[in-house]
């Protein structure tokens, strides 16, 4: 069971919570550096692989990081010149 089609299941959290996470770093950060430091605080790590930008969680479940900063202003280039 991976954490990518059932996250509640196995983190407890739901998609819309890890979002909620996620976005409060993204709105409190003003560096990459920050973001960074926030994410691994709240148990996310950024990567990258086949897409830019993921998340991974301490759980194994991966996340793409664009689907979850949950602000329809930041847009996905958005995200890549401010990392």
């Amino acid at each position: 069971m991976g954490g990518g089609r059932h996250p509640q299941r196995t983190t407890g959290f739901s998609k819309e919570q890890h979002q909620e996470i996620v976005t409060d770093c993204w709105r409190a950060s003003d560096s990459p550096k920050a973001f960074i430091q926030a994410l691994a605080q709240k148990g996310y790590m950024l990567a990258t692989g086949k897409r830019p930008y993921v998340l991974l969680d301490y759980y194994g479940g991966v996340h793409a990081l664009p689907k979850m900063v949950a602000d329809k202003t930041v847009r996905i280039k958005d995200i890549r010149t401010f990392l």
